[in-house]
């Protein structure tokens, strides 16, 4: 049986995708989208794939998209590979048994007025363990990262994703990942049986409390209420609830499912004390209140509340042929009555043609 970590949500984008079509994007499907003339707009940022990079040890070689020079772009980058105390190179090493690059993505403000806006990320092919899978992924050891401002106050940034690929592999297309605001599809009795969200199914197969003996399964989050207010260590306080369920079928690949932990009245638990009873909002904000952040170890503070904790699910790495899911809550079982779900709409769009190698 797979078990699943439980979090809060925070750190999605806040990002609306209501239009599409704008900087030359076409929809091929429902959630993708494919982007013409290397750029698009979504939010209150244009994107662009400024140049594709190889580096070495000591420069870098960069490219447009087609494949003619970007040596504006190279300087940018030499600099930040020769002085790497000073600049946003985290860090860099060098492959010889597979081809390297790196897509320079540029995000620019088109309207300053509007809250500054998150990079995306790559949506990577899942390959099978242990056998190597090419493509560009999100996760990189190394980051480039560089910011400006436009007369007119617009920022500019630029982020670096890494890909690694066959040396034979001439082109390979970045597909760029946003979501969109999750959106509350209602509320529901957390019950035993099969339920539907946004054209997929899935089913509850148990509601338990956790074992108070084992190894816990699960991440948890036993920090106060808010994020750094406390500094109990993960395993200080144990969940109280697991909830099992599986994958039936996923029709829409796009819609991430998010479940959370709601009372008799529908209302989410979103704090909890050590004894995993719901904490009325009040108490909590009158504690945050008299409790500022402070950073340990000069404030020593342990919260009495912490996260009840919610799910999010994906149906990118989720099937019907996965194993069930256990999900643990640090909420009483006796208080779990309802559940509230929620989706979060997944934005890919396509650049199809990212040239690995420069034109001759």
């Amino acid at each position: 049986m797979r078990t699943f970590s439980v979090f809060a949500f925070t750190g999605i984008t806040g990002l609306s995708l209501a239009v599409f079509g704008i900087g030359s994007v076409t929809v091929q499907k429902s959630g993708e989208h494919l982007v013409m003339n290397n750029s698009f707009e979504a939010g209150n940022h244009r994107f662009e794939i400024d140049g594709v990079c190889k580096m070495t040890e000591s420069s870098a070689r960069c490219w447009k998209p087609d494949g003619s020079p970007n040596k504006l772009l190279a300087k940018k980058v030499t600099d930040a590979i020769q002085h790497p105390a000073t600049s946003s190179l985290q860090s860099f090493s060098v492959s010889f048994l597979k081809k390297r690059r790196f897509a320079i993505v540029k995000a620019t403000e088109t309207d300053p007025r509007y809250s500054p806006l998150g990079m995306g990320k790559v949506y990577e092919k899942v390959g099978k363990p242990g056998k190597f899978t090419e493509g560009w992924t999100e996760y990189s050891g190394s980051n480039f990262a560089a910011n400006e401002r436009t007369f007119s106050g617009a920022e500019i940034a630029w982020s670096s994703i890494e890909g690694t690929f066959e040396r034979g592999t001439k082109e390979f297309p970045l597909r760029y990942e946003f979501m969109a605001p999750f959106v509350k599809q209602g509320v529901r009795k957390l019950q035993i049986g099969k339920f539907e969200i946004d054209g997929n199914s899935y089913e509850i197969l148990a509601i338990g409390d956790h074992p108070k003996s084992g190894p816990n399964r699960g991440t948890f989050f036993a920090n106060g209420p808010r994020s750094g207010s406390g500094n109990r260590s993960f395993s200080d306080i144990p969940p109280r609830t697991d909830i099992t369920f599986r994958v039936v079928s996923i029709t829409n690949p796009y819609s991430i499912l998010g479940l959370l932990i709601a009372d008799s009245r529908g209302i989410a638990s979103g704090y909890v004390d050590d004894k995993g009873i719901s904490a009325p909002p009040e108490e909590v904000n009158k504690w945050t209140v008299a409790h500022p952040y402070v950073a340990p170890p000069t404030v020593q503070e342990k919260s009495p509340y912490h996260y009840s904790g919610s799910g999010c699910f994906d149906p990118k790495y989720y099937s019907a042929k996965n194993p069930p899911i256990v999900a643990s809550f640090y909420v009483t079982k006796a208080a779990c009555k309802n559940m509230i779900l929620t989706s979060t709409r997944r934005e890919i769009y396509v650049f199809p043609h990212i040239r690995l190698e420069p034109n001759r």
